[in-house]
């Protein structure tokens, strides 16, 4: 059965526990105080519009990292938070899933002043600097008033339209190393814009497994916005720039990913490239060999 299909046999709890400690009933972390948060190491910075006989995915492909940390002695004096070495994280049932918001274009200046979208605080002040000690003492699981982890999307207005994504929306969770410390990354490598725009996505992650007491619902354990970037028609598209070195080393891992030694522009005459095919290890150029005998 595919994510997607899995998905949609599933229901997901309320947005009103993200980023906050879920105390787990039953799967992986049951008895367990934990919270998630989601990191982008790698954001996709364009791409080009979706084409039935030329599909390009976003470039660079995202690359989300998962941090858990788990509340200890909660309520007490001793309480004290720790995270939990990535491999010591069950990524069985881990997966995230992106959605997809249209940025609408700014409306022309005005002499009236606009009040922020976000309050400016909130950027000088993270939520991360909040005292664990703020929690209501009538959970079970020390929950704090609200969440020690945020993601807000990008100023000015947005709207879904998830529905002119294409490709792998839902993907698993991997564990490897990254310049020498063990991470949960998840990579989508596999999606494409059908519209022309400016664009942003938001990432939710859950694991299929896991269940808090009372009900059957899937907790959305930790959520993040991207920044924006733009999705070019094909006679405007730039071309794209040689493969990152986090790219190149997810492919040693036997990721799938599109790799390019070089930067590709595209000619003023050529309407369309061909994509490198999605293939792990073999898309390095390899070194020639000699024939035998020589």
């Amino acid at each position: 059965m595919s994510l997607a299909k899995h998905h949609s046999s599933l229901r997901m709890q309320d947005e009103s526990g993200i980023g906050k400690y879920i105390q787990y009933d039953a799967g992986p972390f049951a008895g367990r105080c934990v919270r998630s948060s989601l990191q982008a190491y790698q954001k996709p910075d364009l791409g080009r519009k979706f084409a039935k006989r030329d599909r390009r995915p976003l470039d660079p492909p995202p690359v989300i990292r998962l941090r858990m940390y788990e509340l200890l002695n909660a309520g007490t004096p001793n309480q004290r938070e720790i995270e939990i070495p990535a491999e010591d994280i069950d990524i069985s049932g881990l997966v995230a899933h992106v959605d997809l918001f249209a940025v609408e274009p700014s409306p022309p200046p005005t002499s009236v002043p606009q009040p922020p979208l976000i309050p400016t605080a909130s950027a000088e002040t993270p939520l991360e600097q909040k005292p664990l000690s703020n929690i209501t003492s009538s959970a079970e699981c020390s929950v704090p008033d609200r969440p020690l982890a945020s993601s807000h999307p990008p100023p000015g207005n947005a709207t879904l339209v998830s529905s002119v994504l294409f490709g792998s929306s839902f993907v698993h969770g991997v564990q490897m190393d990254w310049r020498g410390e063990p991470v949960v990354f998840f990579v989508f490598s596999d999606l494409s814009v059908r519209s022309e725009g400016s664009f942003y996505m938001r990432y939710r992650c859950f694991d299929l497994f896991s269940r808090t007491a009372g009900t059957n619902d899937v907790p959305v354990a930790a959520e993040l916005f991207s920044a924006t970037f733009l999705i070019y028609s094909t006679k405007e598209f730039p071309g794209l720039q040689a493969s990152t070195a986090l790219t190149k080393h997810l492919s040693r891992w036997g990721v799938r990913v599109n790799l390019r030694e070089n930067d590709r522009r595209k000619p003023l005459d050529d309407s369309s490239d061909e994509d490198d095919p999605l293939d792990g290890a073999s898309q390095l150029p390899k070194k020639r060999q000699r024939s035998p005998g020589h």
